[in-house]
């Protein structure tokens, strides 16, 4: 007699047009010993825009962006049986499940970027003849996804901060969070098309992290869409980066991992109502 499978997980669809019900795979949702994993694509199926030209991609974004099924589900019982059973509906959207893999054999975020790659990613592949370039902030789209996971943006981790250089450049950070240090954490996206654009863009957080970090008790961090040795561009920015004492974060796993160790360590945001915006200090 088989047992049980220690670990479950649904596919998230999208269906651009109800008549034609041709669905589309845009995420993921794994279940296993109590933990859920949420993974959502982070870009536009092309055929979408080719099974409806008018859809509302702005709303369709912004769900692949803030989607959580846990949060979604609440706390009463399985996430992936409730969200099978049909009872969180969202117009366009339904969740096909569940299926079962082996979480002891292979750990829930292990397990959640292979079916990633073969389920979500694979379907995201473009048409013969269709060029789409990466968008500069991918890697800061991905980071910000990790951290909505992790449920610590917005609670520890503070978005788009402007801080003052040591040259007294005002820098745009992508985010800060507080330890025992004061992190600053700024995106690099290495996959983009054009040499000298993901050159640009990688050296520019790279310069900002170095204007930012002079005083004491400061820590840059540099987070890169692809691992070390995916990319030339990413390799050569972390060794940049841990010759400059930097920390460097690069591909959906390591930012994850990130996501998860800020959670566990990181200081909440005070608000304090006289000054304004909230403010990251250490209690």
């Amino acid at each position: 007699m088989m047992s049980e499978p220690s670990g479950r997980f649904a596919v998230v669809k999208f269906v651009p047009d109800s008549a034609r019900f041709e669905p589309i795979n845009v995420g993921l949702v794994l279940e296993a010993g109590g933990r859920v994993l949420t993974r959502m694509a982070e870009s536009v199926d092309p055929r979408i825009r080719y099974a409806d030209p008018y859809a509302d991609l702005a709303s369709f974004l912004e769900f692949l962006r803030t989607f959580d099924a846990e949060a979604a589900v609440g706390t009463a019982g399985s996430v992936i049986t409730a969200l099978t059973d049909g009872r969180v509906a969202v117009p366009n959207f339904y969740f096909d499940g569940a299926h079962p893999f082996d979480a002891a054999a292979l750990p829930i975020v292990d397990a959640g970027d292979v079916l990633f790659d073969r389920l979500v990613r694979r379907s995201f592949e473009a048409p013969p003849g269709f060029s789409r370039p990466s968008s500069p902030t991918a890697a800061r789209t991905a980071l910000r996804r990790a951290f909505v996971g992790a449920k610590a943006l917005g609670t520890q981790v503070r978005p788009g901060v402007e801080r003052i250089g040591a040259s007294g450049v005002t820098w745009e950070v992508d985010f800060e969070y507080l330890t025992r240090e004061y992190y600053l954490v700024q995106t690099a996206t290495t996959g983009l098309k054009e040499d000298l654009r993901r050159s640009e863009h990688a050296f520019r957080a790279f310069a900002t992290l170095v204007d930012l970090t002079h005083e004491p008790g400061r820590v840059g961090v540099l987070a890169s869409d692809e691992s070390p040795d995916r990319n030339d561009l990413s390799g050569q920015l972390a060794s940049m980066a841990h010759a400059h004492g930097f920390r460097f974060v690069g591909g959906q796993r390591a930012m994850l991992s990130l996501a998860s160790e800020v959670r566990r360590e990181a200081q909440p945001i005070s608000k304090d109502i006289e000054s304004g915006p909230a403010q990251l200090v250490l209690l």
